[in-house]
């Protein structure tokens, strides 16, 4: 423990850098504020942002076509409208995800590459290391600390850490679309069960206006459990679990390699959506089996999909088919 002064202004100099921050033995703002730029700078091409945002958007728009396709197959009719409405519920959706995708401040589907745009949460703690440095004898520790206040200063530049931000709206455009669909799908399903199948663009409105508040908070926020996970999995953000998560844990936390893996759950993603949207391959895919073999009666293995009736199931297993 730092118990005098000086181990006390030891203790900050070694937040700065030390060697053994590199294999991730010590935290360094230093190398944090260097890693900031490096994704502003990987986030900053052109091609970067068209391409999150065109991929990211076809998997939006396709998911309900998906649905209405798959379960044309099947000659479902009840399903098949559903995935209609979905995609064509009018303009008023993609304004909406337009506003609020302006605000992007709190509303990012997962913040794990895109924080480090922006200026660290820890600046008070900043502050108080800057006081016990610069009022100590260590030359060293001084100039390293400037140093890295300037990389910090130059990273919260909003014309510099403009494509994190960027990218950050595109996640809450698409986020909302999806929860837009999901919104949809709720209305549809108790106006078809009250109308014995005469939907009608009316009810619908007026049903969406009802149930709103259980996909969306006041905020705009997503609130549902199968449009945030349907979020993540069009952003490419889905949570990794397994060998990978522990792969990815240790590249994180190994500043040396971290260069050379910069996205490493992007990545791991877009193999999965390969894997799950691709004919035959689908068939080795185990969320794919877990919804293709369940039933209404039986839901266990489907659950943590966030399929919990009847309804989701038919529409998740026409996703997937």
């Amino acid at each position: 423990e730092a118990t005098t002064l000086e181990a006390i202004r030891t203790f900050f100099s070694e937040q700065l850098f030390v060697p053994g921050a590199l294999i991730g033995r010590k935290k360094s703002f230093f190398l944090e504020s260097m890693f900031s730029t490096l994704y502003n700078s990987v986030l900053s091409a052109p091609k970067t942002l068209s391409r999150a945002f065109g991929g990211t958007n076809l998997l939006t728009v396709m998911r309900p076509i998906q649905i209405a396709m798959g379960d044309a197959l099947a000659g479902d009719k009840q399903v098949m409208a559903k995935g209609f409405h979905m995609a064509f519920n009018g303009f008023d959706t993609v304004r909406e995800a337009f506003q609020l995708s302006r605000n992007a401040k709190g509303a990012l589907i997962d913040g794990s590459h895109i924080s480090q745009s922006y200026r660290a949460v820890d600046d008070e703690q900043w502050r108080m290391l800057g006081v016990v440095v610069e009022n100590g004898t260590d030359l060293g520790a001084k100039r390293m600390y400037r140093l890295t206040d300037t990389i910090r200063n130059f990273n919260a530049k909003p014309w510099v850490n403009w494509p994190g931000r960027a990218l950050q709206q595109i996640d809450i455009f698409s986020k909302t679309l999806i929860g837009r669909q999901e919104l949809t799908v709720k209305a549809f399903d108790k106006v078809y069960a009250a109308t014995k199948g005469n939907v009608t663009p009316e009810l619908m409105r007026d049903m969406e206006k009802q149930l709103r508040k259980t996909v969306f908070d006041e905020s705009g926020e997503i609130i549902d459990d199968v449009a945030s996970m349907a979020g993540r999995e069009v952003a490419l953000q889905k949570p990794l679990t397994g060998r990978l998560k522990e792969l990815d844990t240790f590249i994180n936390k190994t500043p040396i390699i971290k260069p050379f893996f910069l996205f490493n759950k992007t990545g791991a993603n877009a193999l999965e959506i390969v894997h799950k949207h691709t004919p035959l391959l689908a068939r080795f895919n185990d969320e794919v089996r877990n919804i293709l073999s369940a039933t209404p009666d039986s839901l266990d293995n489907v659950l943590q999909y966030g399929i919990q009736d009847a309804n989701g199931l038919k529409q998740a297993q026409a996703l997937v088919k």
